[in-house]
């Protein structure tokens, strides 16, 4: 009965090959994203500038950037940037959009980057090449 039911084409996993390579590089991204990120925490250099999430004065959760200035001993001298975006997905519009509109400056030890990295509040740190 099931003698005439032929193989199923190997075409046909194509696709599915395709997707699951595609899983694979986007996770590898992210593993590197996350190493890199730990790496420049370490060593913060002039001009690095950090993706973070805070909560504006409403208490909503807001991302913005801040790009270093100076670093001092331990600590780490920042310009903010003076805009703020309520979505993760925004923050590179808002980099290209307001790449030099940094007015206030905060310094921030090591110390305390690495516990907002810890608690998920520095999201990603670019370095320029």
């Amino acid at each position: 009965r099931f003698a005439n039911v032929g193989k199923i084409p190997k075409k046909f996993y194509t696709g599915l090959f395709l997707v699951a390579a595609l899983v694979v590089l986007l996770i590898a991204g992210i593993i590197s994203n996350k190493m890199d990120t730990s790496k420049y925490l370490k060593n913060p250099n002039v001009a690095d500038v950090y993706e973070i999430e805070k909560r504006n004065e409403e208490g909503k959760k807001v991302y913005t950037t801040y790009q270093v200035l100076e670093v001092k001993g331990d600590s780490v001298i920042f310009e903010l940037n003076d805009y703020e975006v309520s979505s993760i997905t925004k923050l590179d519009d808002l980099q290209r959009q307001h790449n030099n509109d940094y007015s206030e400056k905060q310094t921030i030890s090591k110390s305390e980057l690495e516990h907002m990295l810890d608690k998920s509040l520095i999201k990603s740190i670019e370095r320029k090449k």
